[in-house]
């Protein structure tokens, strides 16, 4: 079904878009608006005042996903120090089914020492195939641009990437094709260089990852 459009109502009311108009609230919908059953409200004086379903929609906070679609935002900044092993990120991970095909985008905020930097890396269960990579430009650990990397070149964990002493935002996109075995699709990370000085991912830092096949 298309998008529905609700005009606003009863004097004011805002507009309304949703992918479907609903009485009750319905688990297995993107998006929705649930109408509630009393006159008046926004619907021009037919229904109650309708209100946003969250729980599974694109309009949802942190983690808040539907069946082949999930947001997650890092709720408080998560810190390395004086490591350059990569570990698991505390909040980016995807379960993804046996057989399955997802894309995921990751806007990071980095900050970290210059001569720590950072290094990061993507996994997945057994049998999977992750292809991933820089989506545009690249920035050195000097702040200046760099070609991005190929998206389908499988690189290894990336370093050099940017944290000097500032705020960074990078835009980093995977493709992991899974096999037979279902598991999680997890964002690692950790100093390029161990040093004595904090590396983060700051809060605010979004994943959102689609599964296309």
């Amino acid at each position: 079904m298309g998008s529905i459009w609700i005009p606003g109502g009863g004097g004011g009311g805002a507009p309304v878009t949703a992918d479907y108009l609903v009485g009750t609230e319905q688990a297995d919908l993107a998006a929705e608006i649930v109408a509630g059953a009393a006159p008046g409200g926004e619907l021009g004086g037919t229904w109650g005042t309708p209100t946003v379903d969250v729980t599974h929609g694109s309009l949802g906070g942190s983690g808040a996903s539907h069946t082949g679609h999930v947001v997650i935002r890092k709720a408080v900044d998560e810190t390395v120090n004086n490591s350059a092993v990569l570990q698991n990120d505390d909040t980016f991970v995807v379960a993804v089914a046996a057989n399955s095909v997802w894309v995921a985008e990751l806007y990071l905020g980095v900050y970290g020492d210059t001569t720590a930097d950072i290094q990061f890396d993507f996994t997945g269960p057994a049998g999977s195939t992750i292809h991933w990579g820089f989506k545009g430009q690249a920035i050195t650990v000097s702040g200046a641009e760099a070609p991005a990397r190929d998206l389908f070149g499988s690189p290894p964990a990336l370093t050099n990437s940017g944290a000097d002493s500032n705020n960074h935002l990078i835009i980093l996109v995977a493709v992991i094709s899974n096999g037979a075995t279902p598991g999680n699709l997890t964002f690692r990370w950790a100093q390029n260089t161990a040093t004595v000085a904090d590396t983060k991912v700051k809060a605010g830092s979004v994943l959102v990852a689609h599964r296309i096949a």
